[in-house]
């Protein structure tokens, strides 16, 4: 379909070695598809993470003073939707969005030290140092 993105991400980490266990190898894949609606920037997107439910925490530790294993595995997958809005280019330069501008072309009204009202640097003595201005 015209406008439709699809994209499937598969995660693999090989196993880790830390001083206090090892961790085996975790893969997963998640699954997404995202539609643009409208020309005026409506999208609707559906993320499924998991979806082979293969995520998993595996980790053992054999040593002098004990083992460890633990086999964890965790409600891993989640449905997710989602609707955004972006405007477009001509929506954008509208007066209707951030069209703000404060006066004198300062937030506030207020100037920066060193400059003029009219936003044009003025020389300033920094030999001094100048206190409760």
């Amino acid at each position: 379909m015209k406008g439709m993105t699809i994209q499937a991400q598969y995660f693999v980490t090989t196993p880790q070695y830390f001083p206090q266990f090892t961790t085996k190898t975790i893969h997963y894949c998640n699954l997404g598809i995202r539609q643009q609606l409208s020309k005026k920037g409506l999208t609707f997107s559906a993320l499924l993470t998991d979806v082979f439910n293969t995520r998993r925490w595996d980790i053992s530790s054999d040593n002098p003073v004990y083992t460890l294993v633990n086999n964890s595995k965790n409600r891993s997958r989640v449905f997710w939707l989602g609707i955004s809005w972006q405007p477009t280019k001509s929506l954008r330069s509208s007066k209707n969005f951030h069209s703000y501008k404060p006066v004198g072309g300062t937030k506030g009204g207020t100037q920066r030290p060193g400059e003029s009202r009219g936003g044009h640097q003025q020389e300033e003595d920094r030999s001094v140092i100048k206190l409760g201005e």
